[in-house]
């Protein structure tokens, strides 16, 4: 797939995810921070710990894969907040981490075989 930069809307992220499938929660507030000092730093995504608003960067735009797997990983810290409340320590927060790349990767592998 050729890396294609994608335009940093709201409808961009509904559309995007919704040809891949996904659902995204209508209790889920998705916040788009435009700030262009921070293109370029690896930041893609942001889960606030209230569990109901996650921030994209312009990072997370930078083509539709990337765009898909920083919502699927977003999505997966509203579930263990939502689940298991704010994590308590660098420790936990580290799994935490640590398994919403998992099930990042393994729902990226999946999507990319049903192409």
């Amino acid at each position: 797939m050729a890396t294609v930069a994608l335009q940093m809307t709201a409808s961009v992220v509904v559309s995007v995810a919704a040809g891949a499938g996904l659902e995204l929660p209508p209790d889920v507030l998705i916040v788009l921070d435009e700030d262009p000092e921070l293109m370029g730093r690896g930041l893609a995504g942001h889960t606030w710990p209230d569990g109901h608003r996650i921030t994209l960067y312009p990072d997370a735009f930078q083509d539709e894969e990337q765009l898909l797997r920083t919502v699927v990983h977003e999505l997966v810290h509203v579930r263990q907040v939502r689940d298991r409340g704010v994590a308590s320590d660098t420790v936990q927060l580290a799994r935490r981490e640590r398994e919403a790349y998992a099930e990042e990767e393994a729902w990226w592998q999946s999507h990319r075989e049903q192409l």
